[in-house]
């Protein structure tokens, strides 16, 4: 493997493991909405209320004062961007891991 090509697949490798600290952080900001959630589900399901939720979804006021932070509704994760971020995940890996088989082993 010559120089030039050596430093291509450096600058990918590099780009892949961005890209996989990037949706590994997405992954992680909306598991945390999820696991707060599911914890006010679990615990005080009828505290819940929610921001920015569309008319006819808003909290009573006589829940207001007994709840907890506010659940942003635009922020609530949609199950199919989850999937498709695991699945970009595990193809970023893949490549990743190709690459460096690439790098350990300059006759592949």
């Amino acid at each position: 493997m010559d120089r030039n090509e050596r430093g291509k697949l450096l600058v990918e490798k590099e780009e892949k493991e961005a890209a996989i600290t990037n949706i590994k952080r997405y992954l992680f900001d909306k598991s945390y909405i999820l696991k707060y959630m599911a914890e006010q589900l679990l615990d005080n399901p009828e505290k819940i209320n929610f921001a920015n939720e569309p008319p006819g979804f808003g909290t009573p006021l006589q829940y207001l004062n007994e709840s907890k932070a506010p659940i942003d509704w635009k922020s609530y994760p949609n199950i199919e961007n989850i999937a498709t971020s695991i699945k970009q995940l595990r193809s970023l890996k893949d490549q990743l891991n190709q690459i460096n088989a690439k790098l350990n082993n300059p006759l592949l």
